[in-house]
């Protein structure tokens, strides 16, 4: 658990890159990141943004579903 933990803890000055390949390599990370990327791009909370903020929002959980390796932002992927 308490590696699940470190692997999701962000470093500071750490790329994006290492930071996912970090929480790929660890199985609860992953699960845990992957459902707290389902709960930010969830349609009820994503509806309450500004179109603004929604389509930062949206490149940036791209981008990171595609660095857990997670493929498109729609649905679980766990």
């Amino acid at each position: 658990m308490i590696e699940g933990v470190d692997a999701m803890t962000k470093r500071v000055g750490e790329p994006p890159e290492r930071y996912f390949e970090r929480v790929r390599a660890n199985n609860i990370a992953r699960i845990v990141k992957a459902a707290d990327l389902d709960d930010n791009t969830s349609p009820e909370r994503v509806g309450k943004l500004d179109e603004e903020t929604r389509t930062r929002l949206a490149a940036k959980y791209r981008r990171s579903r595609e660095l857990l390796a997670l493929g498109s932002v729609e649905g679980p992927r766990y």
